[in-house]
């Protein structure tokens, strides 16, 4: 999206979108996938848990992105509008990862690395 906004390349553009429609795929299976896991291990299907909640809010911007590239029929119009969304809603992403660490959470804290980056053995 940076790459868009500097340059006007198209290439730029077709990589965000890419990685968008990945991110959706990869993001609703990652959410479905864990409410199936959760019903048995903590009896029910979603609880309002940080890190799930800061990742369906990544799932319904990435969702929003794919939604705002439909409502321009001009290229170069639409490809701005949503080059600057998603530098916006990249902000989420350090968010879901640090979730776990802000709030006490149900999922557990990181083990193959530790804070100090050497590996826990």
């Amino acid at each position: 999206s940076v790459g868009w906004l500097w340059t006007r390349n198209a290439l730029f553009d077709a990589v965000a979108v890419g990685s968008a429609e990945i991110g959706v795929l990869f993001t609703g299976l990652f959410l479905v996938a864990g409410s199936i896991w959760a019903k048995p291990t903590w009896g029910v299907w979603w609880t309002w848990e940080p890190r799930l909640v800061t990742t369906a809010i990544m799932f319904v911007m990435y969702v929003g992105y794919l939604l705002l590239r439909g409502l321009s029929t001009d290229f170069s119009r639409r490809a701005t509008r949503a080059a600057v969304f998603g530098i916006v809603a990249v902000i989420d992403v350090p968010i879901v990862h640090l979730s776990v660490l802000w709030a006490n959470s149900l999922h557990q804290l990181p083990t193959v690395l530790r804070a100090a980056g050497s590996p826990a053995l």
